[in-house]
């Protein structure tokens, strides 16, 4: 069930949902952000700010941010968590919608190896 006052989301390795656990791709930090500026350009956002350093990509959209992390396991497998912020008083469901959207969007740009890969204990 969907809280429709959730205003922001974070997916993770150990989420309790199927569709919003870490995402993993055949890739590296810059395919992700390729694959990001692609997407951008698509679906109206704007890739503000990346960070090589840190693994994270910021995106903003119409009323909302997400900041996307990606976690580079080595040169050829990268995760990806998403931490969106929507800037208003009710989520109504919209950053669970998004997030499941930005992975749906991510696996047609790259070649998606799995979810949950890496969890341990």
């Amino acid at each position: 069930m969907i809280n429709i006052f959730t205003t922001s989301l974070e997916t993770s390795e150990r989420n309790k949902k199927e569709e919003l656990k870490t995402h993993y791709y055949k890739t590296s930090f810059q395919g992700i952000l390729k694959a990001f500026n692609k997407i951008a350009e698509e679906e109206w956002l704007e890739v503000h700010e990346y960070n090589e350093t840190y693994g994270e990509i910021y995106l903003v959209g119409d009323g909302y941010e997400c900041i996307v992390t990606v976690t580079e396991m080595n040169r050829y497998e990268s995760g990806v968590d998403f931490k969106i912020n929507y800037f208003s008083i009710m989520g109504f469901g919209r950053p669970y919608k998004l997030a499941v959207k930005l992975y749906e969007l991510l696996n047609k740009e790259l070649p998606f190896k799995g979810k949950e890969l890496h969890v341990n204990g």
